[in-house]
């Protein structure tokens, strides 16, 4: 049962906007004030977070939004959205 309560997810989300240091430095400042975080890295270069905690990833997107800052889940299995939409576009050839 104690294996649940340290239980801790990985959380990955790409953040727009950031353009320096001190941008990086709100946005994690920002996630670590989550309830739940244990550790957050903001990457500038990347503009990726990686959020370690039990903290949910709706939570961890509203604190960084507020930061004013937008984010959404880094899609592990490509880009679906994108590529659904490409793919629309040659289909309607016709």
């Amino acid at each position: 049962m104690s294996q649940s309560e340290n239980r801790h997810d990985t959380i990955s989300l790409l953040i727009e906007g950031m353009t320096c240091a001190s941008c990086v430095a709100r946005v994690e400042k920002g996630i670590k004030a989550v309830p739940g975080v244990t550790d957050a890295t903001v990457n500038l270069a990347t503009e990726r977070a990686t959020v370690r905690g039990t903290a949910s990833a709706e939570a961890v997107i509203a604190a960084i939004e507020k930061t004013g800052y937008e984010a959404r889940p880094v899609e592990t299995a490509g880009q679906g959205e994108d590529d659904s939409e490409e793919k629309k576009e040659p289909s309607a050839s016709g």
